[in-house]
């Protein structure tokens, strides 16, 4: 059995409020007797507020028996005050493990610093005061990473953002003031756009560097 709300529904389960034009419960009986929902479904202009975050999509799912949320359709997002993160696929947020999956070109943007990656996945943390801050990103597949003063690709990224260092590997390019490197791994400081590449994590390998000319005005 199902109940539906319509027009602005809001519903309400401890930190967590959800709106959207359309909800719809769903209950089941209990070995004990009586009911209790297992499943919310919410269509439509949907938020979900909780005091560290808001997401926002169109369709979403949250199962009370996994906590896991998932989020579908236009205006895939999560603010978390400090960071923006969008999807043009899905965002699944799985609360026991409190890890949010962003899917479908995953771009996170912080102030003048942007990744981006074909999937991303995202750990948040309790800090003191119970406060729930993002940590720690793990991104897969044509990864990006622009600040004001570097831009660099890879295949993968784990971006720590307690230290604000992002580490690529794999067909890494750094290019700065217009000079590229290229090697397997490299560690790009987020804040400052300082990077240092290397062959491998080991320090071993080749990297390879492409330094252009200063350019100088005639005399």
């Amino acid at each position: 059995p199902a109940l539906r709300a319509r027009g602005n529904a809001i519903a309400k389960r401890g930190d967590l409020t959800v709106h959207a034009d359309t909800l719809t419960a769903h209950y089941r009986d209990k070995a004990a007797g009586g009911s209790e929902i297992w499943q919310i479904e919410a269509d439509g202009h949907v938020r979900l507020q909780q005091p560290d975050r808001t997401v926002t999509g169109e369709h979403a799912i949250y199962n009370l028996d996994t906590r896991v949320l998932k989020v579908t359709g236009g205006a895939l997002g999560v603010d978390t005050g400090k960071e923006k993160l969008t999807a043009t696929d899905s965002l699944e947020y799985q609360d026991g493990s409190q890890i949010a999956i962003a899917r479908g070109n995953a771009t996170v943007v912080q102030t003048d610093r942007r990744v981006r990656a074909d999937t991303m996945t995202g750990h948040f943390q309790h800090q003191a005061g119970g406060k729930l801050d993002l940590v720690r990103l793990e991104a897969d597949g044509n990864v990006e990473v622009k600040t004001p003063d570097t831009y660099a690709t890879s295949n993968k990224g784990d971006y720590d953002l307690k230290a604000d260092i992002m580490t690529l590997s794999g067909n890494v390019k750094v290019t700065n003031a217009g000079n590229q490197f290229n090697g397997e791994y490299a560690e790009v400081n987020v804040k400052t756009g300082v990077s240092r590449l290397l062959g491998s994590p080991s320090g071993s390998g080749t990297v390879k560097s492409l330094i252009m000319p200063s350019s100088q005005s005639s005399q």
